[in-house]
């Protein structure tokens, strides 16, 4: 891999991440034409948003480090999204310095929301996205509305943008929504945990995942598949729509698992 800083691009970044400690969470991919792709990869392990080109135009694919947004000491981030003026959003999940994050996460509290960085103007939070670790995110072509997925109180939250106030419509779910996907058909795939019985307080616990597609304008939810503890691939993340295929990703397996989307 190729290094070679974009400093007017991002002018905070302090230089390459260190591969010994890097430590991959959200990612975000944009197609750029011509076999070529920006990626966005948030990295705990210096705790920033890491930018890569990739090229596929050759022989077999090339990736390049460009630039780093780093975070401020108080922000772990979950996952991030493109924003089509060349700035990203992203969601914080957790102040990492508070005690008990998870559990006031269980318990409902506000622990992040969402955040906007632009090159010129660094990173600003957007006031009235605060959540229970706010995690997928999802925004719209024309950057007004912004999808995320509350990760503690089990909900899909919309932000619509309006005029300087930001408009908030919220969709209940029985299982705790990990990340967010936009499907060809045009709605969102959102892949999550099913808590057992026995999940109060702390981190949960799972027995079962599921797969809805929400319409983002109605935000009516379609169940697309759903596991009760049965299948040998457990606690979903994400899911994805590639050619007709569902791909279902996880964050504690070893293992992918895949079924036809319709």
């Amino acid at each position: 891999m190729n290094n070679e800083l974009d400093a007017q691009s991002y002018p905070a970044c302090p230089g390459p991440p260190d591969t010994e400690s890097f430590g991959a969470h959200g990612i975000a991919i944009r197609n750029d034409g011509n076999r070529t792709s920006t990626l966005l990869v948030v990295n705990h392990g210096r705790e920033a948003i890491e930018v890569f080109q990739l090229n596929t135009s050759g022989g077999k694919p090339a990736i390049r480090w460009i630039g780093c947004v780093p975070m401020d000491e108080n922000i772990y981030v979950n996952s991030v999204a493109f924003l089509s003026d060349g700035g990203l959003v992203f969601t914080k999940f957790f102040d990492p310095q508070s005690p008990g994050a998870f559990r006031s996460i269980m318990e409902g509290d506000a622990t992040g929301g969402v955040f906007e960085w632009h090159a010129k103007t660094g990173i600003t939070s957007i006031a009235g996205t605060e959540l229970a670790g706010a995690n997928g995110i999802a925004v719209s072509k024309d950057d007004h509305s912004i999808y995320v997925a509350a990760w503690g109180t089990r909900e899909l939250v919309r932000f619509t943008r309006r005029e300087g106030a930001v408009e908030k419509a919220v969709v209940k779910l029985d299982f705790h929504p990990d990340n967010l996907r936009w499907a060809p058909d045009g709605k969102i795939l959102v892949a999550g945990q099913i808590p057992a019985a026995d999940s109060e307080g702390g981190f949960a616990i799972f027995k079962g995942w599921a797969v809805f597609k929400i319409d983002p304008e109605t935000l009516e939810l379609t169940e697309v598949v759903k596991d009760h503890g049965e299948s040998p691939m457990q606690n979903a993340s994400v899911a994805i729509d590639v050619d007709g295929t569902l791909w279902i990703g996880s964050f504690r397996a070893d293992r992918v698992a895949y079924r036809h989307s319709n």
